[in-house]
């Protein structure tokens, strides 16, 4: 009930966004981003909002306290372990944002394609324990990245019941899933 497996991250992004968005709500989306993320909003009907966000957790909940309450954004579409820019997030900071979401009743969705993949020899931290400060969050997920399959268009939607049911509901009418034999390998 909390994985819904999906053709690539594109797809898992965007079908999050789909469930989430009414025509012409606004969406936080990190600065710099991945150029798919304002596609994906745009396609889904809605309207980017950037945020320059910063690596200090402070800094990162006032500024994002301040675009929430002009915007009246409820998603946040977040990436990190960041592409372009390779920033790697700490716990804290999480911290800081999962509070901020939590009073604004914003849903989280963050690309965590790259997760596997920090230099530090630590592993990135996972936006999902949000969901045990009471907000509403997904992770996109995909071999692509650290399985070099990128053809194969395995992604994944995890987290959230509510949102990952939403899109696997509509995904059994949309599309016929990813290729068996490529799920199980």
């Amino acid at each position: 009930t909390e994985v819904c497996v999906c053709l690539g991250s594109k797809d898992a992004t965007y079908q999050a966004l789909k469930s989430l968005l009414k025509p012409g709500d606004q969406v936080v989306v990190s600065a710099p981003s991945y150029p798919a993320h304002i596609s994906a909003v745009t396609l889904a009907g809605g309207s980017v909002v950037s945020w320059s966000y910063s690596d200090d957790p402070a800094q990162a909940a006032a500024s994002l306290t301040t675009l929430l309450e002009t915007s009246g954004a409820k998603v946040v579409l977040l990436n990190f372990p960041s592409n372009p820019a390779g920033v790697v997030v700490s716990l804290e900071w999480w911290q800081a944002i999962a509070e901020v979401c939590r009073r604004f009743n914003a849903a989280v969705i963050n690309d965590f394609v790259y997760g596997e993949m920090c230099f530090s020899g630590q592993a990135a931290v996972s936006a999902l324990w949000m969901r045990e400060r009471g907000v509403l969050c997904v992770e996109v997920y995909s071999l692509s990245k650290a399985y070099n399959v990128p053809g194969w268009r395995v992604g994944a939607l995890v987290g959230s019941e509510q949102i990952v049911q939403c899109v696997a509901r509509f995904k059994s009418h949309s599309d016929y899933g990813l290729f068996l034999p490529l799920q199980y390998a």
